[in-house]
């Protein structure tokens, strides 16, 4: 190559240099700060709720403990009402706190998303319902509190590579996707894909009513099996 040639190939390198740049940072910008936070949010919410309900849910299935109870006065109906109401309200309180610390780092950065809050709000709740599936589930037939910590993060961490949490739904092949259709988490991220690419006004007519009735279903269906091991 002469130098009026090495410049020119230069000058060339360097513009498509600038362009892929720009492509990279439009990328970036086109999540939003509320979305990448809600859908990492996933993990913290599961870990937390189905470690803690099948922990305590354990310590229920001791005998002595059980004994305990069973002499205190208490009717059957008091007794496991009481038990599901302190669970309900844990849940209700740390998925509240999750929830309301997400909406105050976006806004103390400049997003405003108060139209879409409710949307994300009740994914999250709905989520919360799985979580505590998920941990009836593992106390059905794990022995102690190191069986469900050990199944809570093979699961959860399964499905947070699978469905979209950990790696986006754009970048995992269209077999990773139809298997993670069979996923609670999956309808979670799509959710919030449903709410973040789509208008206030737009969201109830997109595809996020099935995703939060999807993921009902999954819960039902963790309570169900559950329960069907419990009594054998």
């Amino acid at each position: 190559y002469d130098l009026s040639s090495a410049i020119q190939n230069t000058e060339s390198d360097m513009k498509e240099a600038r362009e892929s740049q720009v492509s990279i940072k439009n990328a970036e910008n086109a999540r939003s700060r509320s979305r990448v936070i809600f859908t990492f949010n996933a993990y913290s919410l599961l870990m937390i709720l189905t470690v803690f309900t099948g922990s305590i849910l354990n310590q229920f299935k001791n005998p002595d403990l059980a004994n305990r109870i069973r002499v205190g006065g208490l009717s059957f109906r008091k007794r496991y009402g009481g038990m599901i109401s302190a669970l309900l309200v844990m849940s209700l309180t740390v998925t509240t706190f999750v929830i309301g610390f997400t909406a105050l780092d976006a806004r103390l950065h400049g997003e405003s998303f108060l139209v879409k809050l409710p949307y994300y709000a009740l994914n999250s709740y709905v989520l919360m319902l799985v979580a505590l599936g998920i941990g009836y589930f593992l106390s059905s037939f794990s022995k102690d509190e190191n069986t469900v910590n050990m199944v809570a993060n093979m699961i959860n961490l399964t499905m947070c590579f699978l469905c979209g949490i950990f790696v986006d739904q754009s970048l995992l092949t269209a077999g990773v996707l139809q298997a993670a259709h069979f996923m609670p988490l999956f309808w979670y991220a799509e959710a919030i894909r449903q709410v973040a690419c789509n208008s206030g006004d737009a969201i109830l007519g997109s595809g996020y009513p099935m995703s939060i009735l999807i993921q009902i279903l999954f819960a039902v269906a963790f309570f169900a099996a559950g329960l069907i091991i419990s009594r054998k």
